[in-house]
């Protein structure tokens, strides 16, 4: 949830009621995660008059190519010695990762049953 919240962010959806949607949060979880998120330096809070909006910050964004390049090393680790000629793109999000790692897990297994 966060990181989904802090990469539809970084997309430059900045309103709390287009992040909330985006990321299919009711309000109360949407409110703390981006409270987490900005106490942790992720995302900053941009007060204009009574809106508020939100914007992710550079730590943000090098947490975030930080995990994208941890998603392409287990990616092209679990992919060593398979039939895979060409790399498969990286997902967007750590929450993709486990559904990318486990579909080239169910392919692996269905090319050994079909060898059997």
């Amino acid at each position: 949830m966060y990181l989904n919240v802090l990469e539809t962010v970084d997309m430059g959806v900045d309103k709390p009621t287009n992040i909330m949607y985006k990321c299919n949060l009711s309000w109360v979880p949407m409110q703390e995660i981006l409270a987490l998120l900005i106490g942790k330096s992720l995302i900053r809070e941009v007060e204009s008059g009574s809106k508020k909006t939100y914007e992710i910050t550079e730590r943000g964004r090098d947490l975030l190519r930080y995990l994208g390049t941890v998603v392409d090393v287990l990616a092209t680790q679990r992919r060593k010695g398979t039939a895979f000629s060409e790399p498969r793109p990286r997902p967007p999000s750590i929450t993709r990762l486990r559904r990318d790692l486990l579909m080239v897990s169910q392919e692996d297994d269905s090319a050994e049953s079909d060898s059997s």
